[in-house]
């Protein structure tokens, strides 16, 4: 493969598993910035029935997409051919409040995946109609929509969004072996659940489209000859 993603064996025989760059730590991005706000969030997320997440992208919903021009960059694992980078948050001004910074990441995930998976796509020819998340943050209506509008296409999870799809797979691959389906797709059909879709909002995608090829992608020419020259000076 190119470098824009890698190969590896799928589990049915003669097919294969494309995979991007990705994103490196970027749930876990969030999961730091949760806990940056200290149990006081905790504390009020609890005692209205909800997770933190839950609790904080209720107050996201109601941040314009774009985050007021707040850009996270997650480089808060540096690649190891770039070991001088760090994250960065870029654009505050007075009217960004935490829901900001919660929503900047998501969009951050959204954005990243959206340049490595364009660089794939393009290497294979491919143009994806729709896409499909899984995993804890698939969870969330606003994770899910922002995905939408970032891509420009349907963004699709599992009803039953709470089980692990990896889990699951293997589930199917071993009902499949043992003789209880004919096939790996008759186990998918019968053992997956219904998909539930987000709608890409043609505005948003215009948006993020223009914000991702004019500025979001340009960042990292900017602030890596600071990071480079700071790096000595911290480690």
């Amino acid at each position: 493969s190119g470098d824009s993603f890698w190969t590896n064996f799928a589990a049915e025989p003669h097919k294969y598993l494309y995979e991007s760059n990705g994103v490196r730590r970027g749930m876990w991005t969030l999961s730091w910035f949760l806990d940056l706000l200290g149990p006081e969030l905790a504390e009020a997320a609890a005692a209205n029935g909800l997770s933190r997440e839950q609790y904080l992208e209720r107050e996201a919903k109601g941040v314009s997409p774009g985050s007021d021009g707040l850009m996270t960059v997650l480089d808060w694992l540096a690649p190891a051919s770039a070991p001088y980078r760090k994250g960065s948050m870029l654009g505050f001004d007075a009217r960004h409040t935490r829901a900001h910074v919660y929503r900047s990441i998501l969009e951050a995930i959204a954005l990243s995946m959206k340049v490595h998976i364009d660089a794939m796509c393009t290497d294979l020819e491919f143009v994806p109609d729709s896409i499909v998340l899984s995993g804890g943050g698939s969870k969330s209506d606003l994770f899910m929509q922002i995905f939408a509008d970032v891509f420009g296409v349907v963004a699709r999870r599992s009803v039953a969004s709470s089980a692990s799809g990896a889990s699951l797979g293997a589930a199917m691959l071993a009902a499949s072996a043992s003789g209880l389906f004919d096939s790996p797709e008759a186990a998918s059909a019968a053992m997956s659940a219904p998909l539930q879709s987000f709608d890409p909002n043609l505005q948003n995608e215009a948006l993020y489209r223009k914000m991702n090829q004019d500025v979001y992608q340009q960042i990292r020419a900017a602030t890596d000859p600071l990071f480079e020259r700071s790096f000595p000076l911290f480690n």
